[in-house]
């Protein structure tokens, strides 16, 4: 089991897997080419939400189809500082869909 953990620093936001710095791929960004960030959805937030689903899932067309629901049910709900594990992204992931309804 993996543990992902993020904090909001003064350098910046650093976010790391189990205690090693996942970094974002800025020359294959998909959704952001600024870095990582959570709290709302927005481009960094799926960026974020990208890397972790490819490292988690080691899928990359997966990861992104799963995108907006690990985003929606996870990403945007994180504070400053946070920190999930391999078992709280797959209850996000196997969680029933919301259509159009927002917590």
């Amino acid at each position: 089991m993996k543990t992902y953990s993020g904090d909001r620093t003064i350098d910046g936001v650093i976010v790391l897997v189990d205690q090693a710095r996942l970094l974002p791929d800025l020359g294959g960004a998909i959704f952001s080419d600024t870095g990582f960030e959570w709290g709302y959805d927005g481009p960094g937030p799926r960026e974020l939400a990208y890397v972790i689903l490819v490292d988690h899932l080691g899928d990359t067309n997966r990861a992104k189809v799963l995108v907006p629901r690990f985003v929606e049910g996870c990403i945007a709900k994180l504070d400053n500082e946070w920190s999930i594990s391999s078992v709280d992204i797959e209850a996000v992931l196997n969680s029933p869909e919301r259509t159009g309804q927002r917590a």
